[in-house]
């Protein structure tokens, strides 16, 4: 008797077995069409618009066939769907998902995510944290930019575990992928297994390609709303000459399309690379070329080498190496980039470390971050930057004119806005007094500074960044908008500027229940900090009632301990709300005219490692030869010059002004040689009464008696 209830159950574990889907994943293939393909005895899929479903699909066999198992392989193409829509799905009795038609042309709002040279968990522990960082991000899609699995290298079993690792976000983002060479370029896989698993949306054939697969879905392209993807294949012989010709086409109609705003191509080959696998001349010069012609193409993604790696734009394209997504990183010697250290001059940012890239494309900007990911280890995965998984490590930006989408086929006319109330809900705006109510992050310093030019007032926020190269800013803290008005829009702006920095600054908004994030975060525009003050600007609208908003001004940096200012910070809402409180003002200083004081500065350090705005050539020519120094008080006060022998001295100074009136004044000096003029340096001083209240200690304090 036991032994029949035995038999009976085993039979029963074959038979779920044997109709369970797994490998589950799906492209999109038109903007009303996408194909679900997946492993199993199970045909039938169910979908419509609600878990409901209400419509029938049948599984096929693809006309490729994967031989990585036995299967069954079922491919299911869907068509006749809405666009920019979203559908319920379920193959036989599994679970519910859901999968999206892209967006209708010209419209934005969605999430892609990057990852390449992938592998399974099973061989590549990391696999598994970078496809659940990836999930967490809810995107629309998913490149894959190539060396999907390490069949060739770890046998067939890793083609099956890799299509079900992923499997944590494939149910519910489409796959979208490009080949690579461990697709194909030994015996140990084919590209039978990868053309077999995907149905790709406009498939090209290429020259040169492997036999055994041929022909078609060797490269392909798609529109995703507001974006034109191209995809481009492996150098097989007259591959990359045949593409460049087809491609230059494509990359036309979009530029003639007044909805598409961005062009972005994506494959494995680099055409720029300082790590393991240096870039493709040929690459970069047909890329290049199509910079230079099409100004809506603006980055190529790509893998190959195990790293992640930004270039500054070439020819007006950005090229992203991210090679990250779980198999071992590639490291050569003690610097761990084969291109050397320090990095080239083409190189933006770059990080040995495993992560994702996450780009958020909106109406007019594309927003790429690089998303930290597991730790590495003293072997083979040696990290050259410390982050906590999710962070962001690496963040860019792209801006576009294009005109309005068109409305929705069935457009609901909006309601009229609320009136905008002028109160700015910020109570410390301009920090006169303080920076009470502001906080700097990621190891930012805050700091109230007094200087001459302010947008508000005399007083400035300082933020003063870390040691290590990664974005930091200012943040609210607490929050300025605590409790929302659900369906009420909030728009934040603040004033910023740089005296000396090649970095950018943007603003970011996000809405937060308690420590659940709501919605998706706002980022406004970039701009590139320089000495004149310039504006950031953004609105979001609250999802729900009681939340707060976190606002951050933030700085992606091109080096440690960058600075930057902010003034004029405003909040204001469609809703009406009571104004905030001040706060305190200190009591006023007696008037200017009635008392003057003297100015004395002595010693004032001028050291190597205090030189402003002095690069370290700058500094090492200065302290090489006899140098003249300068100094003159802004206003006019005073000037002067010495010339000093050998290095630059760190106290031979003392200059006297005065009688001065109360007020601020700051000294200015530079030094010169003859190579020309040297670089500058400033400092603040205030003069006041000796009756006035105590000014804090970031601010030269010289009393007048």
């Amino acid at each position: 008797m036991r032994t029949t209830r035995n038999v009976t159950l085993a039979l029963l574990l074959l038979a779920a077995t044997a109709y369970a889907a797994d490998e589950i994943h799906f492209t999109v293939t038109g903007p009303t069409s996408v194909a679900v393909d997946w492993r199993g005895a199970e045909a039938e899929l169910r979908y419509g618009p609600t878990i409901a479903y209400g419509q029938t699909a049948f599984g096929g066999a693809p006309s490729h066939l994967p031989y990585s198992s036995s299967g069954p392989w079922r491919e299911a193409k869907i068509s006749g769907l809405s666009p920019g829509a979203t559908y319920h799905y379920a193959i036989g009795p599994g679970s519910d998902h859901t999968f999206k038609t892209p967006p209708m042309p010209g419209r934005s709002g969605f999430t892609v995510m990057v990852q390449g040279d992938i592998g399974s968990a099973a061989k590549y522990p990391r696999v598994a944290a970078v496809q659940s960082l990836i999930a967490g991000q809810r995107p629309e899609l998913v490149l894959c930019v190539g060396d999907l699995t390490y069949g060739n290298a770890h046998g067939q079993a890793a083609v099956d575990n890799h299509f079900n690792d992923v499997m944590a976000w494939s149910q519910d983002a489409a796959y979208m992928p490009a080949h690579g060479n461990h697709e194909w370029d030994s015996a140990g896989d084919n590209m039978l297994n990868y053309k077999g698993r995907f149905d790709l949306p406009n498939p090209q054939t290429s020259p040169g390609s492997p036999t055994i697969s041929c022909c078609g879905e060797d490269w392909y392209w798609f529109d995703y709303g507001n974006v034109r993807f191209i995809a481009y294949p492996e150098p097989w012989s007259g591959a990359w000459a045949d593409w460049n010709t087809k491609a230059r086409v494509l990359m036309a109609e979009a530029q003639a399309d007044p909805l598409i705003d961005f062009i972005v191509t994506f494959g494995h080959r680099p055409a720029y690379s300082s790590g393991h696998h240096p870039g493709s001349s040929t690459l970069a010069g047909y890329m290049n070329a199509m910079g230079a012609s099409f100004q809506k193409y603006e980055l190529n993604l790509n893998g190959h080498s195990h790293n992640y790696e930004r270039t500054n734009p070439q020819a007006g394209v950005t090229h992203v190496t991210v090679g990250t997504g779980g198999s071992t990183l590639e490291q050569d010697g003690t610097c761990l980039w084969l291109g050397g250290c320090p990095p080239p001059a083409y190189t933006a940012f770059r990080a040995m470390r495993h992560g994702a890239l996450r780009i958020r494309v909106e109406d007019n900007s594309m927003v790429g971050e690089f998303l930290c990911g597991p730790a590495g280890d003293t072997g083979s995965n040696k990290n050259d930057v410390t982050c906590v998984p999710g962070e962001v490590l690496d963040r860019f930006a792209f801006g576009s004119t294009a005109p309005v989408p068109p409305p929705d086929p069935t457009p609901v006319p909006p309601p009229a806005p609320a009136p905008v109330d002028t109160t700015n809900l910020c109570a410390n705006p301009s920090f006169e007094a303080s920076t009470t109510g502001w906080a700097g992050y990621h190891g930012a310093t805050v700091v109230r500074t007094v200087v001459a030019g302010a947008v508000h007032g005399a007083a400035v926020a300082s933020v003063i960044g870390p040691a290590t190269v990664i974005d930091f800013g200012l943040d609210d803290s607490p929050a300025v908008v605590r409790s929302t008005v659900a369906g009420s829009s909030y728009t934040f702006s603040a004033w910023v500027r740089a005296d000396a920095s090649t970095a950018k600054a943007d603003l970011q908004l996000r809405e937060y229940a308690g420590s659940t994030k709501v919605g998706s975060t706002i980022v406004a525009p970039a701009v590139n900090l320089s000495p004149t003050w310039q504006r950031l600007a953004g609105t979001i609208t609250a999802g729900r009632a009681g939340s707060s908003i976190d606002f951050q001004v933030r700085v992606t940096p091109t080096r440690a301990s960058e600075a930057f200012q902010v003034d004029g910070v405003t909040v204001v809402t469609n809703v009406t709300v009571p104004p905030p409180v001040p706060p305190p003002t200190p009591p006023p200083s007696p008037p200017p005219a009635t008392l003057t004081g003297y100015i004395t500065m002595s010693g004032f350090e001028v050291a190597a490692g205090n030189l402003g705005s002095c690069s370290a050539v700058q500094a090492a020519t200065l302290n090489s030869s006899t140098v003249t120094r300068h100094w003159r008080w802004v206003g006019g006060a005073a000037a002067g010059e010495d010339s000093l022998a050998g290095r630059i001295p760190d106290a031979a100074f003392e200059q006297r002004i005065g009688p001065v009136p109360v007020g601020v004044y700051t000294l200015e000096w530079w030094w010169s040689n003859s190579a020309g003029p040297g670089c500058r340096k400033g400092r603040t001083f205030v003069v006041r009464s000796a009756s006035a209240p105590p000014l804090p200690p970031a601010i030269n304090d010289l009393q007048v008696r």
